[in-house]
């Protein structure tokens, strides 16, 4: 009889014959290396400029194309979005692995008053952090996110168990395989550095809502990673030995704050979008979210106005990403000191990312309105064209 599994790898392979999926596809890696698709998190969304000029990027046996993970940026949820629309289905809510736990954890424990809980999720390449306010009605208000991708080995779980893995790699070398040991201390001293930065997205939400560490009342880790005893430790010492709440699998907490999340048991959770190069709607503003600003702009007796929309959180505009622009023509010949153009931004909160923008000439009174509406008639250019294939193929 065939054992079951609450997990499914995150593998996909393909033969002659058939496609693989989860641990079919992971067992054959070995024989059918370069077929065999993994590790894609941290690749999904990323400008494939980057992808190139990134050295890891020789690792990969698989070839990578023009391809979203713990932080999502927009290119990460507009290439998820995509997919999601290229098979049919809809995006209903986009939401981290980290805040799902934490959603997980409030609706599984009921509290006489107000608590703060940090929920660190690391799994799968990501490690991401969700600062979480529940409220004695059970009400879940997201405070802040933050997180980065990271690598990880199959090795490591079996370490957090053991005190020696074995490590077997089938033709490594035409028919020649490798085998080794590992011990846990030598693990965790390669990994020394990966396990410090592991700690970074906890500091980084906790300084964008301005809250000490003390503040913190329930820590909840979850994701296959956290076993690892040396993570476990870095979150203890951090938190001055405070006890971590282990009242939820974690292995399976994720899974759980997304159906909870579909069947709306949780009447509101609020999320986080980012910010933009001056910064209109910041990153962890709660949303549904609505902001102005106005603007002295352009130069003596100019006739049009452009505003161009980012999307980032990077001083630099170029290393933030272009959303859309509007401009205003035919206003009146003012001096530049007059000039005044009122910005308005309006983000709902569907998990689409729907923004509606408007720009006014507060002198000529003229306006112009934009909704950069992430869904199934916004994809991108290459999205279109796939789709437009392969509905000429399926013809």
């Amino acid at each position: 009889m065939k054992k079951a599994t609450q997990k499914t790898s995150s593998c996909v392979a393909f033969t002659d014959t058939q496609q693989l999926i989860g641990d079919a596809a992971k067992n054959q890696g070995n024989s059918n290396i370069c077929n065999t698709v993994f590790s894609v998190l941290r690749l999904v969304g990323r400008k494939f400029e980057v992808l190139k000029s990134d050295h890891n990027i020789d690792y990969y046996p698989f070839g990578i194309k023009n391809c979203v993970p713990a932080c999502f940026n927009y290119s990460h949820r507009r290439a998820i979005n995509d997919a999601t629309v290229m098979t049919g289905l809809s995006v209903q809510r986009i939401i981290s692995r980290s805040t799902l736990a934490g959603v997980a954890f409030g609706f599984q424990n009921t509290f006489s008053k107000e608590r703060n809980v940090l929920a660190f999720d690391i799994d799968g390449g990501t490690c991401n952090v969700s600062i979480l306010t529940i409220e004695n009605n059970g009400h879940c208000k997201i405070k802040s996110t933050a997180g980065f991708m990271r690598t990880q080995s199959e090795r490591s779980c079996i370490l957090s168990t053991y005190l020696k893995a074995l490590i077997n790699i089938e033709s490594l070398l035409g028919d020649i395989d490798f085998k080794s040991e590992i011990t846990r201390a030598r693990f965790e001293e390669l990994c020394e550095d990966l396990f410090c930065d592991t700690l970074k997205p906890v500091i980084n939400a906790l300084h964008d809502v301005n809250m000490h560490k003390s503040q913190i009342h329930e820590i909840v880790l979850v994701g296959g990673s956290t076993d690892i005893p040396r993570i476990q430790k870095e979150s203890d010492v951090f938190f001055y030995g405070k006890k971590r709440n282990k009242s939820i699998n974690p292995n399976q907490a994720v899974v759980n704050g997304a159906a909870i999340e579909t069947a709306e048991n949780i009447k509101k959770v609020l999320l986080a979008p980012s910010g933009t190069m001056i910064p209109i709607i910041k990153r962890n503003t709660a949303i549904p979210a609505t902001q102005t600003h106005t603007l002295r702009i352009g130069f003596n007796n100019q006739t049009n106005v452009r505003i161009k929309i980012y999307v980032g959180e990077h001083e630099t505009v170029s290393n933030n990403y272009l959303l859309e622009e509007l401009e205003l023509s035919d206003i009146l010949r003012v001096s530049r000191d007059e000039r005044e153009v009122k910005v308005d931004f309006s983000m709902d909160n569907t998990g689409k990312g729907k923004l509606c923008v408007s720009v006014v000439d507060i002198i000529s009174r003229k306006r112009k309105q934009i909704i950069i509406n992430d869904d199934k008639n916004n994809l991108s250019k290459e999205t279109k064209a796939i789709i437009q294939i392969k509905s000429m193929a399926d013809d």
